[in-house]
């Protein structure tokens, strides 16, 4: 009896226990898959009844993180839909045979510590490869594959590997790693505002100066011998399910149903401190249980999160939406005011158009029309402002 245990794409899933049982007669036998997801039983008796199953319950915020938050939501509030049964399977967090915001809730105390496994649901579940399965209902699905009457060679008992609270195929299932998200290169510079002093109750602030369209982050702060005793919403709204203290850290994990652009203070944080100085030389952000990580624009094209003063940031998005057909707009975050030029050319080098004005310091928006556009293709675009600049690709569709 073989088979193969891979991803809804194909991934091989590795260090899945495959357990083939025959129960009538206490007989058990347990094989591990390979690097390519293969699994194998050479010797079973003839004529026997067996059931296969495969189990894996380590790493459980393996491919989690706050951006399948976001998709979660936006599924549960019908702005785009989870397009697979095993998406939907993945997203019920809670394992009541439905997506809600109930899920939100365990994938969100999962990626934040509070729990460091599902309470009601395994890490992996793995699906009947050949089941038909309903894309908007899959419940429920067979796990456990049974062979009646073995006489000849089973080579196709394979298996789909679902993980859970994973909708955007993020997990690494071996060794030799997984699929890798896309980032686009661009920074959410954060900056702590406040002086810590050894005492109570002292309020810092988390402002970021090119907040524009985020549907989500998550972030880890280093807080050693800080306590964090209360939270203060600013320009977007966090509650004590959002940011959590575990041990000397402070993480984050926030989203929201739209992208959100906002100035000042996004929210502000109580802290109790046995140590004095700047918060934001105390605060540093810190990569340990997830990666720091932003999600702006309908593409949710994923940014980094860093801490740094405001004056440090210059950046130039990914046009949106790319590609595009009758129109994209292009934002970019300049640190002072001054003069700046976008510059668009084509393959050849050729420029097609350019714009350029005096621009105050923060975050700007330019639109582009099909219109200057001569044909279909690939551009290059390219921002510069004093000694500064920045280039990126973008495609005009027909």
């Amino acid at each position: 009896i073989a088979g193969v245990i891979v991803t809804e794409d194909g991934r091989g899933v590795v260090d899945v226990q495959v357990e083939n049982t025959v129960s009538e007669y206490g007989m058990y036998n347990m094989n591990m898959t390979d690097e390519s997801g293969q699994y194998l039983f050479e010797t079973n008796p003839l004529t026997l009844d067996y059931n296969i199953q495969g189990v894996k319950n380590d790493d459980y915020l393996n491919g989690v993180s706050t951006l399948d938050l976001v998709l979660i939501q936006q599924h549960i509030l019908g702005l785009s839909d989870l397009d697979s049964a095993y998406k939907m399977i993945a997203a019920d967090a809670n394992n009541d045979e439905r997506v809600s915001a109930i899920d939100l809730v365990e994938i969100r105390k999962l990626i934040l510590g509070i729990h460091d496994e599902y309470p009601e649901n395994d890490s992996w579940r793995f699906v009947d490869a050949n089941q038909s399965m309903d894309e908007d209902s899959p419940w429920p699905f067979t796990e456990q594959l049974s062979i009646q009457n073995l006489v000849t060679d089973m080579l196709e008992e394979d298996f789909i590997g679902v993980k859970i609270g994973d909708v955007n195929g993020s997990v690494i299932v071996n060794l030799q790693g997984g699929n890798v998200e896309h980032r686009s290169g661009n920074k959410l510079m954060l900056n702590a505002v406040g002086n810590l002093e050894s005492g109570q109750g002292q309020r810092i602030d988390i402002k970021a100066s090119n907040f524009n369209d985020i549907f989500g982050m998550q972030f880890i702060m280093n807080a050693s011998n800080m306590k964090l005793i209360g939270l203060e919403s600013g320009s977007i709204e966090v509650t004590e399910q959002n940011i959590v203290q575990v041990g000397d850290q402070i993480r984050v994990s926030w989203n929201s149903r739209e992208g959100i652009s906002a100035e000042g203070v996004l929210f502000s944080m109580i802290l109790d401190s046995d140590v004095s100085g700047s918060a934001n030389d105390l605060l540093s952000i810190v990569s340990d249980r997830f990666i720091s990580e932003a999600y702006q624009g309908n593409s949710l094209n994923i940014m980094d999160v860093e801490f740094g003063e405001e004056s440090s940031v210059f950046a130039l998005n990914q046009n949106e939406p790319n590609p595009f057909l009758t129109e994209t707009t292009i934002g970019f975050t300049l640190p002072t005011a001054g003069k700046a030029t976008l510059t668009v050319y084509d393959v050849s080098g050729q420029e097609v158009t350019r714009v350029a004005s005096e621009y105050t310091a923060g975050f700007h928006q330019i639109e582009l029309s099909r219109r200057v556009f001569n044909q279909v293709g690939i551009y290059y675009y390219t921002l510069t402002s004093g000694s500064q600049t920045a280039t990126k690709e973008m495609i005009v569709i027909q």
